[in-house]
């Protein structure tokens, strides 16, 4: 068998700066694969940063795949440009054809509502921030309510129980209310009776759908979505102009069913050429292609390189009352000693390096916590 490497675009895609010595990744990925996940999910400057790769990687010889739900269309432009043949696999419809009805609002969530569903159903209720969703615990947990939270700001054991627990939940017949963020819009398969989301743009949207009536249809004459435009994270989380083309083409869809089809053409509508030709997102896109493809070989280090991915990297962190708690049961001790002994096995090693992780948590570098722990 040939290997599987998994990786993330900033530790494949950065030979796009031309440093010296980035020559071995493309020379790697000429017979090599390379199938990129979600693609849509990345900001402007990676997205360029992958199209002008996977340029290189075609020119070369090499093989990719794009896999999503939800391609932009313009993005399927701004490859046909860059003159990259690539063939369009035709849209998938799920064959359950109902199974969401939607309700827009330009306000807040309705806490009342959402525990008076809660009582016989599953809900499900999404933030586009950490502290939106802990906002959001708080204030559903002051009257007793079956309220669980989870985001990407617990420490991997923790959050690895979380997801079990939220995978088990909505395979029983309990009833209750689950909060997160982004972090379950495509990583678990979760099926929910009821969801309350914060608006995001077309394509974030369409991926939390896919946590309510996932794998059957719903038959119910009033909604088991509604949608809360809050504008958290605007301009700064998502792109204010493909935020607003959300909005506005979501619209056409209010208050009724909307069917899988439709979703194909709303996203269609809201990543059109036409409709992103004069936003920022294009621009920007536009503009870090021509950076890209002017950079003379051996003009970035291979540090500066790695920086330019920044924005999407992250710093490992343990929490100071988990490493003092894990300091003062001696289990860091212990650590410290498989660690540091180049005697134990390389299998000891790796054991004792995971059980370490366990107790570690991922801060993005623009985060302000991450700031103060820098």
């Amino acid at each position: 068998s040939y290997p599987i490497t998994v990786c993330t675009v900033d530790q494949l895609f950065k030979f796009v700066f031309k440093y010296l010595g980035s020559e071995i990744i493309p020379a790697t990925l000429k017979y090599s694969k390379v199938i990129i996940d979600e693609i849509q999910m990345y900001s402007p400057d990676i997205l360029a940063y992958i199209l002008y790769g996977i340029k290189i990687i075609n020119d070369l010889g090499g093989k990719f795949a794009i896999v999503t739900a939800t391609f932009p269309p313009v993005l399927g432009y701004l490859m046909d440009k860059l003159k990259i043949p690539y063939l369009k696999s035709q849209p998938y419809y799920s064959p359950y054809t109902r199974r969401h009805y939607i309700k827009y609002f330009n306000s807040d969530f309705s806490y009342e509502y959402i525990e008076e569903c809660s009582k016989n159903a599953k809900v499900l209720v999404l933030c586009n921030t950490v502290k939106k969703a802990q906002h959001a615990y708080i204030r559903l947990s002051l009257n007793g309510n079956n309220v669980r939270l989870l985001h990407s700001y617990y420490i991997k054991k923790d959050r690895s129980l979380l997801e079990k627990e939220i995978q088990e939940f909505t395979e029983s017949k309990n009833t209750g209310i689950w909060i997160s963020t982004q972090i379950v819009e495509a990583s678990l398969d979760i099926d929910f009776d009821i969801l309350f989301t914060e608006m995001c743009p077309a394509d974030s949207l369409l991926q939390r759908l896919g946590r309510c009536y996932r794998k059957r249809d719903y038959s119910g004459s009033i909604p088991n979505i509604y949608i809360f435009d809050t504008g958290t994270g605007v301009g700064r989380i998502y792109d204010k102009d493909i935020y607003n083309s959300s909005v506005k083409y979501l619209a056409e869809y209010d208050d009724n069913y909307f069917k899988e089809e439709q979703k194909q053409e709303y996203i269609n509508n809201v990543y059109s050429v036409e409709n992103t030709k004069e936003t920022e997102y294009y621009n920007q896109i536009r503009e870090y292609l021509r950076k890209i493809e002017s950079t003379v070989p051996a003009y970035f280090t291979q540090d500066q390189a790695e920086k330019m991915f920044r924005n999407i990297k992250s710093v490992t962190v343990i929490p100071d009352n988990i490493y003092n708690e894990i300091n003062n049961n001696g289990l860091l001790d212990e650590i410290k000693e498989v660690l540091g002994n180049d005697k134990c096995s390389f299998k000891d090693r790796i054991i004792t390096q995971n059980k370490l992780l366990a107790y570690t948590m991922q801060l993005n570098y623009g985060d302000a916590r991450t700031q103060n722990v820098l």
